[in-house]
Parts: structure tokens; sequence; C-alpha cells
């Protein structure tokens, strides 16, 4: 077996764990933060916001010394970061000092082991099934929102929120640094391994065989850089805001916090669906189609949301959601491996990171509007109306260019 599909499984382990402690359990803190420091709803949905800002803000420089230096060094670092904000937040006596850690180390741990970190392994080690690669280790994200949320509330009931992060903090230390030191390796060749062989498509080479250096002005300057923002941005908001109102959406139908934690977990199971399939074609059809069946699918879902559903066409909606979210990570990152090479991907992925991140405002929005309007319909009408010059750019990207054969 190629030693590729070895640094695609730790990083489904890294991801999983980074990602399910952080982006998938917060909410199960939010009862016991607002008890213990006094606080309201504002503060606490603050301070989700302000960690998915964070982490976008540090997503350029993470992506650039992901491309430069060890990236296991680097992923053992974020786990690091990680395990040392989780014991900080068990001794925090103000909701301000966990505000801090969330912005800082808990930002930065997460961008150096999650998905920018494993994406950028995969599109090292893979050329021909980067896009399988891709979808098999964003897999990891959504395993974490599998198993990770019972792991936090059985703590959360027995321990209690100061116990339970210290013991979350020891398992992230002790299972993602001997992983990731044993098996990561930045390339093939730095393992000592035959690389695999070259795609179809190639990006790295000019039309007369010089490589070519993406600077981050000449990153800037390509449309293929621009129209992944203005097709993913809308379809990203349109998930989050779903993602982080999930909740107080059915309660206004009259569904239960029971079912509703059900929904959420068809979510997660039709993302890796969604990551498998979205992934593996993402090898063999042509991206920019595969883009508009995941928006189109996502658009449909949003609109049924607003035809007051019931829980059995709730189900199906939940499926929906899913499958298109779960397509959306993998395609972008088989998108900017297939136009700027892994030479380049963590650096290109990363300029990435702050334009996308402003999909976190969009469930603040939403909750305004509901709010203000007594409905959700008018930030899903906002969306709608978003996703379709979004779904229009995606004809505006370029296709890869063949690539150019080496001689014998």
């Amino acid at each position: 077996m190629y030693y590729g599909w070895n640094i695609v499984g730790v990083g489904m382990v890294f991801q999983a764990i980074s990602f399910g402690f952080t982006i998938y359990i917060f909410t199960f803190w939010a009862e016991a933060w607002m008890t213990e420091f006094n606080v309201g709803r504002t503060q606490i949905t603050a301070t989700f916001m302000i960690f998915n800002v964070a982490m976008g803000l540090v997503s350029p420089i993470a992506g650039r010394i992901l491309d430069a230096f060890s990236i296991r060094v680097l992923i053992i670092s974020g786990a690091t970061c990680l395990t040392v904000g989780f014991l900080l937040i068990s001794f925090a006596n103000a909701m301000w000092q966990i505000i801090t850690v969330y912005a800082t180390l808990i930002s930065v741990g997460s961008v150096l082991a999650g998905p920018l970190a494993a994406q950028t392994l995969a599109a090292k080690w893979f050329s021909a099934r980067r896009g399988l690669a891709i979808g098999w280790g964003s897999t990891g994200t959504s395993i974490g929102g599998l198993l990770m949320p019972p792991f936090a509330i059985y703590l959360l009931l027995n321990l209690g929120w100061r116990q339970a992060h210290q013991v979350i903090a020891f398992l992230i230390v002790l299972i993602i640094v001997p992983l990731v030191w044993k098996i990561i390796r930045n390339t093939p060749q730095e393992k000592g391994v035959e690389p695999e062989a070259p795609a179809r498509f190639e990006p790295t080479q000019e039309s007369g065989g010089q490589a070519v250096q993406w600077t981050t002005i000449k990153v800037l300057r390509s449309r293929n850089f621009w129209i992944p923002i203005i097709a993913f941005l809308p379809a990203l908001a349109a998930f989050s805001t779903v993602q982080a109102n999930l909740s107080l959406i059915t309660a206004d139908i009259g569904i239960s916090q029971q079912k509703t934690a059900l929904l959420m977990s068809i979510i997660a199971g039709s993302m890796i669906v969604g990551k498998l399939f979205f992934g593996g074609m993402a090898d063999r059809w042509d991206q920019r189609l595969l883009y508009w069946i995941a928006a189109s699918i996502m658009g449909f879902g949003i609109l049924l949301l607003m035809s007051q559903p019931n829980y059995t066409l709730m189900v199906f909606i939940s499926v929906l959601l899913g499958l298109a979210a779960g397509g959306f990570l993998p395609l972008l990152g088989a998108i900017v491996g297939g136009r700027f090479g892994p030479e380049a991907f963590g650096q290109v992925f990363g300029l990435l990171g702050p334009f996308l991140t402003l999909s976190a405002f969009a469930p603040m929005l939403g909750g305004w509007l509901r709010d203000t309007t007594g409905s959700y319909d008018s930030i899903f009408q906002i969306i709608l109306v978003a996703l379709i010059p979004a779904m229009v750019s995606m004809a505006f990207m370029k296709r890869q260019a063949p690539a150019t054969q080496a001689s014998g």
C-alpha cells in the first residue's frame, strides 16, 4: 500500500481531535459558562465568532510555514497550543480569559493541527488521486463531530467542565504527538519512498516548461484565487448559519432538543459521504460541475427550510445539507491543488482563510434577523440570492492545463 495513505489516516485522527474538541463541542460548555461567569448568550456566541475569525487571520501565515518547514513539528506545536489552551481554560475565573485563550492558543492550535495541515500533506503526497486523498482526509473533522460530542457530554456530566477540559488536554497531547512524530513526513522523498505517478493535469509548469513560482502577489493576481472565494463564501455562510442556529430553528417549528441532536448527527454522517463522493469524483469530473451540484443541493435544502418543515422533512434536509457541505472542503482543496500545485498549496489555501472566514458573521446576522423579523426567512433569502452569482462565477474558473511531460 502506498505510504501516503498512512499520512491521510493520521491526518484524519488529528483533525478529528482538534476540530472535534473545539468546533463540535463548544456549544456544550455554554450553559456551564453562563452560570459560572454570569454572562449572556451574546458573549458565548461572540467567543465562537472571535475564534473563527482568529483562525482565518492565522491561516495565511500558517499556510506559508506549512510549505516551508517540517509539517510534523508544526502539527505537534499546534497540539501543544491546544493542550495548554484547554488547561488554561480549566483554571479560568472570568469569561474574558476564555475568550482570550480561544482567540490565541486554541485558534493557532486548531489551524496548525487541523484541515489546513492535513490537506497540505495530501496535496504533497498525492497527484493522480489528490482529490480522493483530500476527500478521505477531510472526513476527519466529521468523524470528530460524530464521536467527540457524546464523549464531552459524558465528561461534563461526570466531572464538570473544568476537569473535562483537563482530561481533553491530556488526550490531545497523548494521541497526536507520538502518532504524528512516528508517521508524518512532508513528502515521499523525505520518507524515501517513490512518489505517486503524476496527474494527467499538473499546473506547476508553464507553457515553456518553466516551473511556476507562486509568490503572494502572483497568487492574489490570479482569478483562480478569487473565483473560489466568490463561489464558496455564500455556500459556507449558508451551512454555518444552519449549523450554528439549528437548535433555534428547530425550536421555532416545535422539534425537541433530543431530536435536534439526532439531526446534527445525520448532518455529520452525511458530510462524510459528501466528502468521499465529491473528493473521489474531483479526480474524474470537471470540478466546476461538482461545485454546481453541491451548491444546488445546498440551495434546495435552504429553500426547503423556509417551508416550515416537519421532522421527517428536516431529516431529509439534514441529509442534503450534510452532503453539500461535505463536498465543499475536498472540492476547494482539489481546485487549489489542481491550479496552483502541491508546492504552493499551503500558501494559497492559507491566503483563502481570511476571506472565507467572513462566513463566520452569517450566523450572527441570521440570529439578529430572526430577533428583528421573527423568522429566519430573511437570512435564507439573502443566502439564496447570493448563491446565484456564486454559481455563475465558477463558469469563469480556468480549467487545468495539461502537464508538460518530462522526457524519458
